[in-house]
C-alpha cells in the first residue's frame, strides 16, 4: 500500500511524501498534483515581477515628471527676474539661462529609455516653448552688438586661419538661441574658405559656426561646447569636445568630432564620423548617416584627456530620433554609413 497522501498541502515541500508500493495510478495523480502546485507558484511570482516592475516604471516616471517640472519652474522664474538685472550682468545671466536650459534638455534626453511616448512628446514641447521665451526674452533685453572675432593669423600645413569681419546683426534676422554668444571664438557668415582654430584658442572655449558654405573647419583641441547653424555643404573637424555639440539648420555637411553629447536638429543629408560616450538625439531631420570617428592629428590624446572624453566608450551607431517613436522598427530619417561611402581623413 502507499504511504497517506496529506490532503490539505499549501506548498511544493507538502508533496514531498515518501511513496512505497504505490500503484501507476496512484503515482500519476501524485505527479499531476506536483505539477500543478509548480505552475502555481512560478504564476505567483511571474505577476509578482510584473507588478515590481510596473511600479518601477511608475516610480521612474513620476520623479521624471517632478524634476523636469521643477527644473523648468527654476529657468521660468529666472526669466522673470531678468528685468531685474543690470544691464553689464545680462549676458552672463542669459549664459547661466542656456546652461540650464541645456541640462533640461539632457535629463530629458536621458530619460527617453524608461518615459512613455506621450510623456517624452509632452517634455518636447514644453521645452520648444521655453526655447522660444528664453529666445525672446534675450531679444527684449539685450541690445544688438557688433561682432567681431579675434585677429589670430597662423598657419597649419599651408592653411591660413582666416579672422571673420566685422558684422552688424540686422535687425530684422532672429538667430536661433544656440548662437547667442558664439562669435567670441568661431567662424560666421563666410564662403568657400579653408578655417582653422589651434588649442590655445578653444580649450574650454565655447566655439560658434554659423552661417558657412563650402567651408572646411579644423579645431585642433579640446572645445567645452560647439554650437553649429545654417551650414551648408561644410567639412567639420574637430578635436574631443567636453560637453555638448549643437546642431541646427544644416544641409549637406560631414561632421567628423568626438563629443559626450550630440544634439541635431533640421539637417539634411549630412555625414557624421563620432566618438560619442552618450547616445545621439536627432529631431526634425533626415538622410543623416553615421559612422565611427576617424580623423587624427598630433597631440589629440592630451586632448581627450582634457575634455574627460572615454577612448575606449564610444556609441556613435546609437541614436535617438525624436520624430521616430515607433518601437520595434527603425527611423526612416537616418542610417549607418556603407562601407563603400566610408572616408578617412588625414
Amino acid at each position: 500500500m502507499c504511504s497517506t497522501i496529506p490532503t490539505a498541502m499549501k506548498d511544493q515541500k507538502s508533496f514531498e511524501v515518501i511513496v512505497q508500493d504505490c500503484t501507476p495510478e496512484r503515482n500519476e495523480v501524485v505527479d499531476k498534483l506536483v505539477q500543478r502546485s509548480e505552475a502555481r507558484i512560478a504564476e505567483m511570482e511571474r505577476k509578482k515581477y510584473e507588478k515590481d516592475t510596473r511600479a518601477s516604471v511608475y516610480e521612474q516616471t513620476d520623479y521624471f515628471n517632478v524634476t523636469f517640472n521643477y527644473q523648468k519652474q527654476q529657468i521660468e522664474s529666472k526669466l522673470l527676474n531678468a528685468q531685474n538685472i543690470d544691464k553689464n550682468n545680462l549676458i552672463s545671466y542669459f549664459d547661466e539661462i542656456v546652461r540650464d536650459f541645456q541640462e533640461l534638455q539632457k535629463f530629458l534626453s536621458d530619460s527617453t529609455l524608461f518615459l512613455p511616448t506621450y510623456d517624452i512628446k509632452k517634455g518636447q514641447e514644453s521645452l520648444k516653448v521655453l526655447q522660444d521665451e528664453i529666445q525672446a526674452a534675450q531679444i527684449d533685453l539685450i541690445p544688438k552688438k557688433k561682432f567681431a572675432f579675434r585677429n589670430k593669423k597662423k598657419i597649419l600645413n599651408g592653411i591660413k586661419a582666416p579672422t571673420c569681419p566685422e558684422k552688424v546683426q540686422p535687425n530684422n534676422i532672429i538667430e536661433p538661441l544656440s548662437t547667442v554668444k558664439l562669435c567670441k571664438c568661431g567662424f560666421k557668415d563666410m564662403s568657400d574658405q579653408s578655417l582653422v582654430k589651434f588649442r590655445e584658442e578653444i580649450e574650454k572655449q565655447d566655439v560658434g559656426l554659423h552661417h558657412l558654405k563650402n567651408c572646411t573647419v579644423h579645431l585642433y583641441g579640446a572645445p567645452s561646447t560647439i554650437f553649429i547653424s545654417g551650414l551648408t555643404d561644410c567639412k567639420i573637424f574637430a578635436g574631443p569636445v567636453s560637453t555638448s555639440v549643437f546642431i541646427e539648420n544644416c544641409r549637406g555637411c560631414t561632421f567628423v568630432f568626438a563629443c559626450q553629447q550630440l544634439r541635431v536638429h533640421s539637417c539634411i543629408d549630412s555625414y557624421f564620423y563620432l566618438h560619442i560616450t552618450s547616445r545621439t538625439i536627432i529631431e526634425d531631420s533626415k538622410e543623416l548617416y553615421f559612422a565611427p570617428y576617424n580623423w587624427r592629428y598630433d597631440n589629440q590624446d592630451e586632448d581627450f584627456i582634457i575634455s574627460g572624453i572615454d577612448k575606449n566608450k564610444n556609441n556613435w551607431d546609437s541614436i535617438d530620433d525624436f520624430n521616430w517613436l515607433v518601437i520595434g522598427t527603425p527611423s526612416p530619417n537616418w542610417y549607418f554609413l556603407d562601407a563603400e561611402k566610408y572616408q578617412t581623413w588625414s
